[in-house]
């Protein structure tokens, strides 16, 4: 449930072209001069975190975002989702990241797994935060991504969907797509084809006739996201879904009136 309402400006920065001038005015427009941004249904971590990744994806680096970075980096606690993304950000801007990777990794859980901090239970959310993170700087050691994707998958439901843990065994749209956007960038390494489909195929089940997905903005934009990258022919359901989301910006380009429910 991090990053919201920066979550779907993701989205439409990147995939909608028709909302980016109005979604980009409104984060310069909301960021700190200390470099944060603040989130009123989220943290101002998350919320930072969500705002200076779209920037850097974009290859819109400048003073504001360094800025923010920089903060990020001396203030977010050294937790497993803050860590990854510290690791992430550092990436982009070329800062030295060995030290937040060395802490990350020691994070990890007997089952090849992570919770929040050390010694916490496992659970599904937070194991894909550390593989996007791992993907993103090209981690080399094999075996142990392998083992990463494991623990992942044994969380997958005969549904395709994926369960948050194994003490919490629920399956949602939310936990069910970012668990397929951490498995689509490794694609090409495991033979995990299956699997993606099969959570693919829970997503497409849950689409309503509006274009959404389970009626929310958010999760509507992860499933999208997850439809994009999957590189299949899903042009039906993607055209709906991005009807939705455009449906449902505010003038001020940001999609403040819309929270979670899941």
């Amino acid at each position: 449930m991090r990053g919201f309402k920066m979550f779907v400006l993701f989205v439409v920065l990147k995939w909608l072209p028709a909302g980016i001038p109005e979604a980009k005015t409104w984060l310069r427009e909301n960021q700190d001069t200390t470099g944060y941004w603040e989130g009123t249904t989220v943290n101002r971590f998350d919320a930072t975190s969500y705002a200076l990744q779209m920037f850097c994806m974009l290859d819109e680096i400048d003073s504001s975002v360094i800025n923010g970075i920089n903060w990020f980096i001396e203030n977010a606690p050294n937790a497993v989702p803050y860590l990854s993304d510290k690791i992430m950000l550092c990436s982009y801007v070329n800062i030295d990241y060995e030290e937040f990777l060395d802490t990350l990794l020691a994070f990890m859980n007997e089952d090849a797994g992570f919770g929040v901090y050390k010694g916490y239970k496992s659970d599904i959310i937070d194991a894909c935060r550390v593989l996007f993170a791992l993907k993103e700087i090209g981690y080399p050691e094999y075996e142990q991504i392998s083992s990463m994707i494991q623990y992942i998958l044994s969380m997958q439901d005969t549904t395709g969907g994926f369960y948050i843990s194994e003490d919490v065994r629920k399956i949602n749209i939310f936990t069910t797509s970012l668990t397929l956007l951490s498995l689509l960038k490794y694609r090409d390494a495991f033979d995990i084809e299956e699997n993606i489909n099969s959570g693919i195929s829970y997503i497409l089940s849950h689409q309503e006739q509006n274009g959404s997905f389970n009626n929310t903005v958010y999760e509507t934009s992860l499933a999208l996201l997850v439809l994009i990258a999957s590189e299949k022919d899903y042009t039906v359901q993607i055209q709906k879904a991005v009807q939705y989301l455009i449906s449902k910006q505010d003038t001020n380009g940001s999609w403040n009136n819309y929270s979670l429910s899941c």
